[in-house]
């Protein structure tokens, strides 16, 4: 995520033409080509007993699906790996490397040469999370043809399927007639002129860094008391709860993105008013600790509660 980030940023700064193509993959699971999972992992230098026993397990199962949480009848699989199933998602990841494996031989030889994040790094142009696909380079129609190329191969030896519906093209530093046509050549909807990506949970952005990019995260805090009341929890009860939940629930992001004063400020002040306020009703009950000395260490005789602002800054 970081590495897409910078090299999205480096690329504006340099006022270079940049795409990033995200991809939904449909029924990532279902549509695995098992012959080719197979030679997938004989590639990789698993023996063929392995490989035979892999087979066992997902050659031709009998599967009953759930409808309205009960099974149907039982039928025979053709084809894709089993959700649900705690083999699959290795398995799966392991054929995606193939992909991964691909893009890197065609950036090589400077066919998909990617975007540079700094002199002593490597160009990326792509990031892969399981099912999860970012494709990265100069917005150019050769790019997007030479990635349509690489992505149609796949797909035919995997068995994959792209999503043209949900999938997307957003473009930087590039007219809108530009991305227009890079987005009829991939079949994709195109983007020239937007504000943030999600990616992994995450925002992907081009801009400064804005409020409003947090408050998913202060939803979810806001949501967590809500839940919980605290009418009835004693102080131990919802100062386990803060350090627990509440000062857990920012780190995700905040290993990212480096949030605002003013986002700190507000998690700071849901938690305090959660530790001395805590349900309904209890609105006017006094804080009696300032807030900063319950930041302090357990050794000095205070309650060590995380400071977001400090977390964010040491994550980052």
């Amino acid at each position: 995520m970081i590495l897409v980030q910078e090299a999205m940023h480096s690329s504006k700064l340099r006022k270079e033409k940049g795409m990033l193509i995200k991809l939904d993959m449909a029924n990532a699971f279902d549509r695995v080509k098992l012959t080719f999972l197979y030679q997938v992992l004989l590639s990789f230098g698993f023996e063929q007993e392995f490989v035979n026993l892999i087979q066992a397990c997902t050659h031709s199962p009998w599967i009953a699906p759930l409808v309205n949480e009960r099974p149907t009848e039982f039928f025979k699989s053709s084809r894709g790996l089993r959700q649900g199933c705690p083999l699959s998602p290795f398995l799966y990841i392991l054929m995606a490397d193939s992909l991964s494996r691909k893009l890197e031989q065609e950036r090589l030889i400077g066919v998909v040469p990617g975007l540079r994040i700094m002199k002593d790094l490597k160009p990326i142009n792509h990031a892969l999370f399981a099912d999860d696909s970012l494709m990265l380079g100069g917005a150019s129609n050769r790019v997007a043809s030479a990635f349509k190329i690489i992505l149609q191969n796949y797909c035919n030896v995997s068995g994959a399927l792209i999503s043209e519906r949900k999938s997307v093209v957003y473009s930087w530093n590039a007219t809108e007639h530009e991305i227009q046509r890079i987005a009829s050549t991939l079949g994709f909807k195109g983007y020239a002129d937007w504000e943030k990506i999600q990616y992994l949970g995450l925002p992907l952005i081009l801009g400064t860094n804005k409020v409003n990019l947090w408050e998913g995260v202060l939803t979810k805090i806001k949501g967590k008391i809500d839940a919980w009341g605290g009418h009835w929890l004693t102080h131990g009860g919802k100062l386990t709860l803060i350090k627990t939940v509440l000062s857990s629930l920012p780190i995700y992001q905040a290993a990212y993105l480096l949030a605002p004063k003013s986002i700190s400020g507000q998690i700071n002040k849901l938690l305090r008013d959660f530790l001395w306020h805590g349900g309904k009703g209890n609105q006017h009950k006094f804080h009696l600790v300032r807030w900063e000395t319950t930041k302090l260490p357990i050794r000095e005789g205070e309650l060590q509660i995380r400071d977001p602002a400090l977390v964010n800054i040491g994550l980052g």
